[in-house]
């Protein structure tokens, strides 16, 4: 990777490069255009008013001051000893970060062995439960931004800090069910319901929290009955969206319970 390279790029107009960018071994993350994305600014500041916590809007507008934050908290991971991407340079516009991996969601797919699956997915689950024991949220664990590589998994995409719009216990919460929810994406088809309750098992394993377990029961009482129209219709006439959201369901809803 080319240091020279990097900050020529963060001196320049970003309006027309790629906002992430792979160079040599490393991953280019750059802001976004000043005002792309003000919808999503003031959609934030109104989301406050929201009465119910985990609902309330997290994304930020991929701003400078945004990717600077996103920047400290690669830092403040690192520091803690927690699974989180490389800091490389932090420029004005930029950041990068060292190449961890594939995608989990796109390993899994090219993946044939079940067994193999389930290692990455439920080693994926213990670190999320790990760095939620140790007080962190991530803001948005799909599999997606989490990287694997053979041996060990990686978070990435720090963008979101949901701490500023609810309790910790909320974000964290929120974690584990977007978390699921994308384990169900992405093994459904390929593995059984047991299968993904063995993912979050792992997870508790990990974080055996009493007080999150009342926050995920309070949370998923409204969620279950909110889902009633999916859990009445037949599974198997279910769109995949659909089946998905009930199959996270019924694994989060048994680990409340446990």
């Amino acid at each position: 990777m080319s240091s020279h390279r990097l900050a020529d790029t963060a001196l320049c107009d970003t309006s027309n490069l790629p906002r992430l960018e792979r160079v040599g071994r490393a991953w280019v993350k750059r802001a976004e255009p000043q005002g792309k994305n003000r919808l999503l600014a003031l959609a934030r500041r109104a989301s406050v008013l929201v009465p119910w916590p985990l609902l309330r809007a997290t994304a930020t507008n991929g701003d400078c001051d945004s990717l600077m934050a996103e920047a400290g908290r690669l830092r403040q991971w690192q520091a803690a000893g927690l699974p989180a991407a490389e800091l490389l340079e932090v420029g004005v516009t930029h950041f990068a970060t060292a190449d961890a991996g594939q995608p989990l969601r796109t390993w899994l797919r090219k993946e044939e062995e079940a067994a193999n699956r389930m290692k990455a997915v439920t080693l994926a689950a213990r670190s999320l439960g790990q760095l939620h024991r140790q007080g962190y949220c991530h803001g948005r664990p799909f599999l997606k931004d989490i990287v694997y590589d053979g041996r060990d998994v990686t978070f990435i995409d720090l963008e979101e800090d949901p701490t500023t719009v609810m309790p910790l216990v909320t974000a964290q919460v929120r974690d584990l069910m977007l978390f699921v929810m994308s384990c169900a994406a992405s093994l459904e088809e390929r593995h059984s319901l047991a299968d993904l309750q063995a993912v979050a098992d792992a997870y508790w394993e990990a974080n055996p929290s009493q007080c999150l377990r009342r926050a995920l029961r309070r949370n998923l009482r409204a969620l279950w009955w909110a889902a009633l129209p999916l859990r009445l219709w037949p599974f198997r006439w279910l769109g995949r969206d659909g089946r998905q959201a009930v199959l996270g369901l019924r694994v989060l809803r048994r680990l409340a319970r446990d």
